[in-house]
């Protein structure tokens, strides 16, 4: 019994010294149970094969900011554009996945701090749109503060980030809009269009009143509707509401059926019922998940909303947001 003892004393130790080999020999790294993100692997999937969407969604739902931010950040400093831009991609996915609110501020400051620097304008571009889709809570005073400064810098995509900061209400940069308007010799068209809106959102009934003005000189058609009605309803003040009420009430054929082999007037309240929707509360039309309105018969669904519209016209409720 007491040889048995001693052999496996003596097999214990022989295996501890092996075990310990092999650490000195071999990074330790190789034999930790690591919670390994696999990045790596996922944009060599994405630069080789362009099948990256499982990879994507399951390193997102699988891992949070503060597990890879220091891996992701090493990435948004890559030499490749587009594994940039690939990585600002999972970095928004991974802010509108994560529940810790300290995380998500310091996620959406780095989204910023690179984004909004990258060399290539397409990349800035999508971030201003990733940006534009987060809530305005995602956005402390820190950040807001940061926006300021990036407008004054009249960074690429100017209007789109005019836009940005006048959605979640970086509104330090009031004055420095209301002068901008008294120069414009340095603004675009597009800025001074953009910067009218903001000022309409932000309560200045002056440029809420020119911008509605202007459509209204051009007139109702599928291109306003298009192009210059989901400016309008941006600024969230009534009279474009009222207007719009007004132009659904109408039997005016302005606009045109989306059939291009049987292009017929019809009336531009079906389309309007469309952009109206989620902006109004208890508009009485939902829109499905493709933004689409949830109704069979438009027909029915124009009386619905003209009754609705008659009885509420006086107390409906814009949505904030």
């Amino acid at each position: 019994m007491l040889d048995a003892v001693k052999a496996l004393s003596t097999s214990k130790k022989t295996s501890y010294c092996f075990v310990l080999m092999l650490l000195l020999v071999f990074p330790v790294s190789l034999f930790a149970q690591t919670n390994n993100s696999n990045l790596d692997s996922i944009v060599n999937n994405y630069l080789y094969s362009n099948n990256s969407y499982g990879d994507v969604f399951e390193f997102v739902n699988q891992h949070s900011i503060r597990q890879e931010i220091v891996e992701i950040q090493n990435y948004l400093s890559h030499e490749n554009r587009k594994v940039r831009g690939f990585m600002y991609g999972i970095l928004f996915k991974m802010i509108l996945n994560e529940e810790d609110d300290k995380a998500i501020r310091n996620a959406v400051f780095i989204l910023i701090e690179n984004g909004l620097y990258d060399s290539d304008a397409g990349n800035i571009y999508r971030v201003i749109n990733y940006l534009d889709e987060l809530p305005e809570a995602f956005f402390d005073g820190k950040i807001k503060n940061r926006l300021a400064s990036l407008v004054l810098e009249q960074l690429p995509h100017f209007s789109k980030l005019i836009r940005l900061v006048g959605r979640v209400n970086v509104v330090q940069l009031l004055s420095y809009f209301e002068l901008s308007l008294q120069n414009q010799k340095d603004l675009s068209a597009s800025e001074i269009w953009n910067i009218n809106l903001v000022l309409a959102r932000w309560g200045d009934d002056n440029r809420a009143e020119y911008c509605l003005e202007s459509v209204q000189r051009i007139g109702m058609s599928d291109e306003v509707i298009f192009r210059l009605v989901p400016d309008l309803i941006f600024t969230k003040q009534r009279i474009v509401f009222d207007y719009l009420f007004e132009v659904i009430l109408t039997d005016e054929l302005l606009c045109t059926s989306t059939d291009p082999d049987n292009e017929v007037a019809i009336n531009c309240a079906y389309r309007l019922m469309e952009y109206i929707a989620p902006h109004i509360q208890n508009f009485p039309l939902k829109l499905t998940n493709s933004n689409e309105l949830d109704v069979e018969n438009y027909e029915e669904a124009l009386l619905k909303v003209r009754a609705w519209i008659e009885m509420n016209q006086q107390i409906y409720q814009i949505i904030l947001d």
